[in-house]
């Protein structure tokens, strides 16, 4: 009998660029160990989204409407049981990357570099087992 496939990461996009959310979704289509099972559009939206869909791992912006990136994540973190969040932003500064790792992300990603850079992030959460399976 053939091994079965592990399940695939269960992640939640939040940004308020639709652009930006569009592309990612054409991204991660490719990628047969990523579903994506919901997207918001602010941090008060992801809040709701992770505590309704229970995602293995959440794709954070830093600057959006309502609530920021920083506050819904340290909110997030603060569950008993929290997904990886892996902010994923335009703004590569030292300053940024402190701030997200003071509010408990697990991985800083900078747009501009996104598809190497996040293959790298989910390899250094998920361990070398890990593997980005293209469909």
């Amino acid at each position: 009998m053939p091994a079965k496939a592990p399940a695939p990461l269960r992640v939640v996009v939040v940004d308020d660029s639709p652009e930006f959310v569009n592309s990612a979704l054409r991204r991660l289509a490719f990628d047969a160990g990523v579903e994506v099972v919901g997207c918001a559009s602010s941090g008060r939206e992801a809040i709701q989204l992770v505590a309704a869909l229970t995602p293995d791992l959440v794709l954070m912006d830093l600057a959006m409407p309502e609530m920021n990136g920083l506050e819904a994540t340290r909110l997030i973190k603060a569950d008993d049981n929290p997904p990886q969040v892996v902010i994923l932003t335009l703004y590569d500064d030292p300053a940024y990357r402190d701030a997200a790792s003071a509010a408990g992300a697990d991985a800083f990603v900078t747009k501009a570099d996104w598809t190497v850079q996040m293959p790298r992030a989910l390899e250094a959460l998920y361990g070398p087992a890990f593997q980005v399976r293209s469909r």
